[in-house]
């Protein structure tokens, strides 16, 4: 594990802030994640977050701590996700994409590579060998 994470602590208002911005454009609040699950995966994120060596954290990660606090946890775990699919094109790099066509038999470089669909890309890891 790396260094240790500490975020900023949720401040409570009452009512939240996102209750006024729902309100005002005439949303229910209901529409995001409820105080309590934010706080719950909130408390939790640090702990994954450093599980992540300093250097493999990225904007996408601020953009899903950022979005966990909105209460858009539906979009935290598309950061998260895309975070591992740009995680995994870098492992097939480092692989080495002048053996990757060596293995799977067929034409393979980089915009290959880049044009692959995410289960694409995670079978081609898959048939790489490669450690998620």
């Amino acid at each position: 594990m790396d260094e240790e994470v500490t975020l900023p602590a949720i401040v409570d208002i009452s009512p939240s802030s996102l209750e006024k911005l729902t309100s005002a454009i005439g949303v229910p609040r209901d529409v995001l994640a409820s105080d309590g699950e934010i706080e719950r995966v909130w408390k939790q994120l640090p702990r994954l977050i450093s599980q992540i060596p300093a250097e493999g954290r990225s904007a996408l990660h601020a953009r899903m701590c950022v979005a966990v606090y909105s209460g858009l946890l539906d979009a935290a775990i598309n950061y998260a996700w895309n975070s591992a699919i740009v995680s995994l094109r870098d492992k097939v790099r480092s692989f080495g994409i002048h053996i990757v066509p060596q293995i799977i038999e067929r034409d393979f470089n980089e915009n290959i590579l880049l044009d692959l669909k995410d289960a694409g890309l995670i079978q081609l890891c898959l048939s790489l060998n490669t450690s998620f």
